[in-house]
């Protein structure tokens, strides 16, 4: 088991390896312990991708927005989403306020619309 334990601490020390230049400018690593050699290859930086735009529906006005609440199952839609299209007559409350104030009342965001 300490043996397991030493090749993992030694995978990871090769896996957070210092800069290239502390390395002697060569392109990877070799560890050896105990008969056991490790590799690292190294490769070539990898670039962060675009930042992504949240599209504004995600993030209501603090004014508040239209939402159908489901007083039986107690979750809220969209009123364009699917699930409150099914939602019987008895049981549908169209709701304009914040998302706070709806989830404050106690339901839950439905899992098609994601209000």
């Amino acid at each position: 088991m300490k043996r397991i334990h030493i090749v993992l601490c030694l995978v990871l020390c090769a896996l957070l390896a210092l800069p290239l230049s502390a390395c002697g400018g060569k392109q990877g690593r070799t560890d050896r312990f105990d008969g056991y050699t490790v590799r690292t290859e190294r490769s070539a930086p990898v670039e962060q991708a675009e930042e992504t735009t949240v599209p504004d529906r995600a993030l209501p006005a603090e004014t508040g927005e239209d939402y159908v609440l489901n007083r039986k199952s107690m979750k809220y839609h969209y009123p364009d989403c699917s699930g409150a299209k099914e939602i019987k007559e008895q049981n549908r409350w169209d709701y304009h306020g914040t998302r706070s104030e709806v989830i404050d009342m106690g339901y839950a965001p439905c899992k098609i619309c994601n209000p």
